[in-house]
């Protein structure tokens, strides 16, 4: 096409060699159009060809990654069903060991991701063919070639004036842009300032500052101080956001749908075991449907599980809240996840973290979806790790409180004794002996900071570090510490959430999916946890094995 338009035209020029008149150029050029038209048309092939190689390419890489998939998940088929075999129902929900379920729900999100990306690169591919359009046709254009000459000056100085406008216009955008970015970063310093109040002002029985959130708080300060100077002296180019919890964004709550392969079906509770796995539950529901990649998350879920009592009574909600899932500052880098590092130190610093906020409102969501629920709805609150901070902050929030009926809050791996939870709540606080995470409460420890003078090089300040004296109401607040997990051997392995229902199993052997104990020993009784599971169960309450269950997975995420 191109080498058939320079033909048409360099033939029509030879006219040149016998046609002479003052409009000679203007005729020479009359078929100049010609050319540019299969200029554009070869352009416009090159152009589908390049779409179709690149599709090409990417699909050709998928194929290879599908091939490993689909060995993948055959092995993982046949060690599911050998595992499975003994309790008769390999389908059965829960019935394979902790790490097989996990497998189980990484290959589902590994084919749900690939079927994404052949679906990506083929629209990719699709709109980049559609954007060329259909050029006219020679036939059409015949009659405008001499229109098309005349404009070409005119046109020529309007796209100038047109390009430099527009590029003014670019420039004013991108300085706009630059300046908000850098405004943003110091908002946050200013945000990050506004949590020492918080971590000063103490208690109403102590007025003593919490070591814990004073910590937290020099952090949360330090980080965005770094952020924002960072992001000054770039002009906004670098911005690495180490600070900014953003605003919460809580989208529709899910339904369970079992043709959705990746999602978890309800869980029957009928122990405190099965409410700590609901947690689990709700982890992997998380990285199914929201994590894009091993650092890159595109939302978070909050699992609300509805138990309807078999007599018809009232309807109770067990909120499933996990801990933090971007835990390496620098993942939260373009992250929307709010359950992060960024959540951690605002809600150790006693400020309301985003992630708080969206699981508040993701309760009322659920809530206002379902006719059968309202403000007098009784709820417990599950959490492991930020999960259990987050619950805890909930369970202290008077103006939440005031228009939802929290009775009880369990916890695993948690430091909450920073917080003052309602003492119309019952709580349920489990630890693992060496579970360092659930310590960084410092048990409530204060901190005292003095003056100190005297010469150089003495410190400017004293800082004393000593116990609080607050102690919970035992009949309401109740602590379990667990011996650490067999096999585990780090701090890692004795903070996991997989560990924590893992050692409840172990205290009560018999649950709504009988598992084989895994450590193979019972731990010895543990009368505070068994009182506990005790007050949760029976007809109408928590733990109902008879009851019905429904599950909402609701979406949350940060701007």
């Amino acid at each position: 096409m191109r080498d058939a338009g320079v033909a048409v035209s360099g033939a029509w020029q030879g006219l040149g060699a016998c046609y002479e008149t003052p409009d000679t150029d203007q005729v020479l050029r009359a078929l100049d159009p010609v050319r540019v038209a299969t200029d554009k048309l070869a352009d416009d092939l090159d152009g589908v060809a390049d779409a179709l190689d690149r599709f090409a390419d990417e699909v050709r890489s998928l194929q290879a990654k599908r091939s490993s998939l689909v060995a993948q998940i055959g092995d993982f088929r046949s060690r599911a069903a050998a595992e499975a075999a003994p309790f008769g129902s390999p389908t059965l929900a829960g019935a394979l060991a902790p790490e097989l379920s996990f497998e189980n729900q990484t290959l589902l999100g590994q084919s749900r991701m690939l079927g994404e990306r052949f679906e990506t690169a083929e629209l990719e591919c699709a709109s980049k063919i559609k954007a060329i359009g259909s050029p006219a046709t020679l036939l059409d254009r015949a009659g405008t070639w001499f229109q098309d000459a005349a404009r070409a000056v005119t046109t020529t100085i309007s796209g100038a004036v047109g390009w430099t406008t527009e590029t003014v216009d670019d420039v004013a955008d991108w300085v706009g842009e630059r300046h908000d970015t850098v405004t943003s970063a110091w908002i946050d310093v200013h945000e990050a300032f506004g949590l020492f109040p918080v971590a000063l002002a103490g208690t109403p029985d102590n007025p003593r500052p919490q070591l814990t959130r004073v910590g937290a708080a020099y952090l949360q300060t330090f980080g965005a101080s770094l952020d924002a100077w960072a992001t000054t002296l770039t002009y906004g180019l670098w911005d690495i956001d180490l600070a900014g919890d953003g605003e919460p964004v809580v989208g529709t709550p899910m339904g369970y749908d079992d043709t959705v392969t990746a999602q978890i079906p309800p869980r029957p509770l009928s122990s405190i075991r099965d409410v700590i796995w609901s947690v689990t539950d709700s982890y992997d529901t998380n990285t199914a449907l929201g994590q894009v990649s091993k650092h890159d998350w595109a939302e978070g879920y909050v699992r609300v599980t509805k138990v309807i009592p078999p007599n018809g009574g009232e309807p109770r909600l067990v909120v499933s809240i996990p801990g933090t899932q971007p835990w390496f500052p620098l993942d939260d880098l373009g992250n929307e996840h709010p359950a992060d590092f960024i959540g951690d130190l605002v809600g150790a610093a006693g400020g309301r973290s985003t992630y708080s906020d969206t699981v508040a409102m993701a309760i009322d969501k659920v809530i206002a979806s379902d006719p059968d629920l309202g403000s007098a709805t009784p709820i417990l609150l599950a959490g492991h790790s930020l999960g259990g901070i987050t619950a805890g902050d909930l369970a202290s929030d008077p103006d939440f409180l005031s228009d939802h009926n929290v009775t009880d809050v369990i916890t695993a791996g948690s430091p909450i004794d920073n917080n003052r939870i309602s003492e119309e709540i019952h709580v349920l606080e489990i630890a693992h002996d060496g579970d360092v995470v659930a310590d960084l409460d410092f048990a409530d420890s204060r901190v005292t900071v003095e003056p100190v003078s005297g010469p150089f090089p003495r410190a400017p300040f004293r800082v004393e570090v000593s116990d609080s004296g607050y102690v919970p109401d035992p009949e309401r607040h109740t602590k379990v510490t667990l011996p650490n997990p067999p096999g585990a051997e780090d701090a890692k392995g004795y903070h996991d959430h997989f560990a924590y229902h893992e050692s409840v199993e172990r205290v009560f052997p018999q649950s709504a999916v009988a598992l084989p104990i895994p450590s193979g020993v019972a731990l010895p009784r543990q009368p505070g946890l068994e009182s506990y599971q005790e007050r949760l169960t029976g007809e109408g309450n928590y733990l109902d094995f008879d009851a019905k269950y429904e599950v909402y997975d609701v979406p949350v995420r940060r701007e």
